[in-house]
């Protein structure tokens, strides 16, 4: 029912950390998953440590990349081979705590509706092993309209929404991810337009990641500091207008899409203002 995918490159230092705490729960919760790794021709030790997991549990396989290929490949590699009804990214820095899995499985079985269900996460600091921020993704991908579940998410740049639990047919609506900076927002962009996005309300995920990318905690700013993994001009514009182009497409009601272009035009001038700094 559930494929959890976790692209990895040189992740020694925490893939055993992730896979454990996935494999206690699907073990404890008797779910019925898989877990498919994608090993992205790594250097270190992240292949020796993936096989042996392989070898103790049947319903974990590892794929081993003969030559490195982009994270989004990557991610596209994964996606391409899930034939489950819902399905997880899990990156393999990061841990899902226990309950995430059976609360997000029991939101996407009881309320048809939503396409994602994705709860609040914490970001720990890999360097000095400290929380520093909380993450909420509010109201992300809700709402009574199309409109209006697209307005929510397009605005809101935080992450904790991509890692959650998407049903797959929704997902194969929208196609693989895109490869340019960014794509983890186009998507769920496009994901938002097909149905609502549930929240759960507690920190059931942990983030590593070092705090300086964040500075002062906002993703404007970790867009800004992280110039050298640039890949494209412009890159929140350019988001911008490929997700509206996407939203347009899918709702086809010019008085609709209208009142869309008019109402989208503040998160046009935020992400432009962020991308003319970044450049500074």
């Amino acid at each position: 029912m559930i494929t959890i995918c976790f692209p990895v490159y040189n992740g020694e230092k925490y893939i055993s950390n992730a896979l454990e705490y996935t494999i206690r729960q699907i073990q404890n919760d008797k779910l019925d998953a898989r877990i498919l790794i994608s090993n992205n021709h790594s250097d270190d030790k992240t292949f020796e440590i993936c096989k042996d997991f392989e070898r103790q549990h049947d319903f974990l396989k590892m794929f081993n990349q003969e030559q490195k290929i982009s994270l989004i490949e990557n991610y596209n590699f994964l996606l391409k081979k899930v034939h489950t009804k819902y399905f997880v990214f899990h990156s393999h820095d990061d841990v899902r705590l226990e309950g995430f899995y059976t609360e997000c499985l029991n939101n996407l079985e009881f309320k048809k509706n939503i396409v994602l269900c994705y709860s609040h996460a914490d970001y720990n600091d890999e360097i000095t092993n400290t929380i520093y921020r909380e993450e909420k993704c509010k109201n992300m991908g809700q709402g009574s309209s199309l409109n209006e579940r697209f307005l929510n998410t397009l605005k809101n740049l935080e992450t904790c929404a991509f890692h959650g639990m998407y049903r797959m047919e929704a997902v194969k609506k929208i196609g693989l991810m895109e490869n340019f900076q960014g794509s983890d927002h186009f998507f769920l962009n496009k994901l938002s337009c097909e149905g609502s996005f549930f929240e759960i309300e507690k920190k059931l995920m942990i983030m590593n990641e070092p705090s300086l990318k964040w500075k002062d905690g906002s993703v404007k700013n970790k867009v800004k500091i992280n110039k050298k993994d640039k890949t494209s001009t412009f890159p929140l514009t350019k988001i911008f207008f490929l997700s509206l182009i996407y939203a347009f497409k899918k709702q086809q009601d010019r008085i609709s899409n209208f009142k869309l272009f008019f109402l989208s035009l503040k998160s046009f001038f935020i992400f432009l203002k962020s991308d003319l700094l970044a450049k500074k």
